[in-house]
């Protein structure tokens, strides 16, 4: 599952990232559906579309999963806590 947007975004948590995802199949869901939501709204958001409501949809379930994404985070240290 490529999941580059996830760590560009929350790039302090890499290694929290990667423990999670080998061992949290919830995480895991999590992450696979925020890269799908991005790649929706990616292919259907840029332009002026017909999709405007479908899009402010998109982008709201997009924000819910960006906050479930940081409330796993939470509990992490940052790498840089980590080498510390």
């Amino acid at each position: 599952m490529p999941i580059d947007r996830i760590y560009r975004k929350h790039s302090d948590h890499l290694g929290c990232i990667k423990s999670l995802l080998q061992r949290d199949a919830a995480f895991r869901e999590l992450c696979a559906d925020y890269q799908e939501m991005c790649a929706w709204c990616e292919a259907h958001c840029q332009s002026d579309s017909l999709q405007k409501d479908e899009c402010h949809a998109a982008r709201k379930v997009l924000a819910d999963l960006e906050r479930e994404i940081e409330t796993a985070l939470q509990g992490c240290p940052t790498d840089m806590e980590r080498r510390q």
